[in-house]
């Protein structure tokens, strides 16, 4: 299956793959965990922009030039965990909704897999989930604790994508063979809120390692090309 969006060249494929679900919203009630410096966040066309980092930073230069484009207007930034956030402003998520979330915090199977259910309670109609890092290049790459060494680290937040395909005839999910692997997760109509109660973190998907991973890559993790025109 392959899949293809229109080229941006100043844009990663995780911000084309953003923007390309936003564009389909009528809403474009954007979340995204994990801002950091802000280089994807700023880069997002939606009305109604949410980042939650607890320790994002914004240099002067960068949010002057950011706040140059019109879609960086109006946001807010919670220096917060994850789980806070969902907890504490829950009333005015259910109230609005979110169409697309992005999620890029802590790269562990245990942190991302909190964040998608969460992020699925209040994900309004045709909405979708967007991870980072969930195709690991490398055993080092995909520990679930960062190592020591200067690397780009991945962790094993592909645990999280193989397990929701073992659900699916609630979601569709899939991984974009690009930029460090992006996940995907989709909610068909059959989809009940009730569901995320049995989708547990496993001591058995803790337990996969890489070797799992790599000799079975498209399958655990649904692998489709991503391809520019």
């Amino acid at each position: 299956m392959k899949t293809v969006f229109t080229k941006f060249s100043t844009e990663a494929p995780r911000t084309r793959l953003i923007n390309d679900y936003l564009s389909d919203s009528k809403k474009k009630s954007y979340l995204e965990i994990g801002v950091r410096c802000g280089a994807n966040f700023f880069q997002v066309n939606a009305s109604r922009k949410i980042g939650v980092d607890p320790d994002y930073f914004f240099s002067k230069r960068s949010l002057l030039k950011a706040m140059l484009k019109r879609r960086n207007w109006f946001f807010k930034m919670y220096k917060m965990e994850s789980d806070q956030f969902f907890s504490k402003h829950e009333k005015n998520l259910q109230a609005n909704g979110l169409d697309v979330v992005f999620i890029d915090g802590m790269h562990t199977y245990q942190q991302s897999l909190k964040d998608a259910k969460n992020a699925l309670r209040f994900l309004n109609k045709d909405g979708v989930v967007v991870f980072h890092d969930c195709n690991p290049i490398s055993e080092i790459a995909s520990q679930p604790n960062l190592p020591n060494e200067k690397i780009n680290w991945n962790g094993d937040v592909w645990k999280t994508i193989f397990q929701f395909r073992q659900f699916s005839n609630s979601f569709e999910c899939f991984t974009y063979d690009t930029d460090e692997g992006l996940g995907v997760i989709k909610v068909k109509s059959k989809f009940e809120e009730k569901l995320l109660s049995e989708i547990k973190y496993s001591e058995q998907i803790q337990d996969l390692d890489y070797n799992f991973l790599n000799q079975n890559r498209s399958s655990v993790i649904g692998l489709l090309e991503f391809t520019e025109k």
